[in-house]
């Protein structure tokens, strides 16, 4: 059996990516943990959890154990093991980065659409709308994952992948690319789906699901360029972190 662990921020298009490694996966199919709670025992857990794919079987049957891990410092992430009797083949770190201008905007609009929600306001208990003012915790996750991916430092130990989550939706060359090294198929193809889990898109829930790329991925900031509790996850080294990362995009607000 195959083995990929998987880090990423919320609203970064996890699942999205998740379900595309699945779907791609030609060794086989796939149980998959969804966001993994560092202190629960999953020893007993057989089913795997839903991803927008047929390929998806129970954990005696699988090729591939995928395990998903959000919100979640590096250091944490790097030797957590959800399931220890798991024999593999091989282990493949995967971190996923996605501007911080879309990131961030797509949580606001998670929290602020579903105030009522305990589930969600317990995820994202340390968002500005709730804090009333100052940085939020996850800014400083953001840039930590953004100064690994950069190779400013090297917390994650053995194979690591990192994903480019622009990238991975805008360019077949780069989903090919990243599909070789995660030795998926190679077809450079979009994944259409939204998934179920995380509440699906922010802006978009799953009215898109099969048609994903006529979403506008790239803009969801544009509608809070002055909105104080959105201002207030940036700072100077967000800003120089992402126009290293994802220049194109450079700092939106000058």
């Amino acid at each position: 059996m195959r083995k990929i662990k998987f880090a990423g921020i919320r609203r970064s298009g996890n699942h999205a990516v998740l379900g595309w490694v699945a779907e791609k996966f030609i060794g086989g199919k796939t149980f998959f943990l969804n966001d993994v709670v560092l202190d629960r025992d999953y020893s007993s857990k057989k089913k795997s959890d839903s991803l927008p794919t047929d390929k998806l079987c129970r954990r005696g049957k699988a090729s591939l154990f995928l395990s998903s891990y959000e919100d979640k410092s590096l250091a944490e992430f790097n030797n957590h093991q959800p399931l220890l009797d798991v024999v593999h083949t091989g282990e493949t770190k995967v971190v996923l980065l996605r501007d911080p201008f879309n990131t961030f905007a797509s949580r606001l609009k998670c929290i602020r659409s579903r105030r009522d929600n305990q589930y969600m306001q317990r995820l994202l208990n340390d968002e500005p709308s709730l804090l009333k003012g100052g940085m939020p915790e996850i800014s400083s996750l953001w840039k930590e994952y953004a100064k690994e991916y950069l190779g400013v430092t090297k917390t994650l130990k053995g194979k690591v992948i990192f994903v480019n989550y622009n990238l991975w939706t805008q360019d077949p060359v780069y989903r090919t690319k990243l599909a070789k090294a995660l030795g998926l198929l190679e077809d450079g193809e979009p994944f259409e789906r939204v998934p179920g889990y995380g509440f699906g898109s922010s802006f978009d829930n799953r009215k898109k699901d099969g048609k994903a790329t006529e979403m506008d991925l790239a803009t969801r900031w544009k509608g809070y360029r002055e909105d104080e509790d959105y201002l207030n996850y940036f700072d100077k080294e967000i800003y120089d972190l992402s126009n290293e990362i994802f220049p194109d995009i450079g700092n939106p607000f000058r």
